[in-house]
């Protein structure tokens, strides 16, 4: 089944940023490591590893960074590599490509029909959704 890469923006990506402000606008630090490991999507073992790897004692809000640069979800992956643009002004089809691991033709596709070369960011949602995205649904097949 093909879906907009919007609605895998809208349904997957944007509830986990959101809930990672959130988490941090609403929590005092220390952060607990399971809390941590939960809203970054990843495994509680990942987050005492890289505790113990980084001489992370209790999770303050500098070490809640230190531990997202160094995860391996894919919510703290995309971040990472959007640090990267964080004082760019605009995007082109590769830098987008690149943050949210999406082929590269595709993308330059949807900028292509909106007629673009380069967008700001809050013209990615146009872009999002001219990216066709396949998701395999699974299910019992009955004949």
């Amino acid at each position: 089944m093909d879906v907009s890469f919007k609605q895998i923006y809208m349904q997957n990506i944007s509830p986990k940023l959101m809930g990672i402000d959130l988490f941090l606008k609403s929590n005092d630090a220390p952060y607990n490591p399971i809390e941590v490991a939960l809203i970054l999507g990843m495994p509680t073992q990942e987050v005492t590893d890289l505790m113990e790897e980084h001489r992370i004692t209790h999770i303050t809000l500098v070490d809640f960074f230190t531990i997202v640069s160094h995860a391996s979800s894919y919510i703290c992956r995309l971040i990472k590599r959007q640090w990267k643009y964080t004082f760019s002004q605009t995007y082109t089809p590769e830098m987008i490509a690149y943050i949210y691991e999406l082929n590269l033709t595709k993308v330059q596709a949807a900028f292509s029909t909106l007629g673009k070369c380069y967008i700001a960011p809050d013209e990615i949602m146009d872009v999002f959704g001219h990216i066709p995205t396949t998701i395999l649904v699974l299910g019992s097949q009955t004949k």
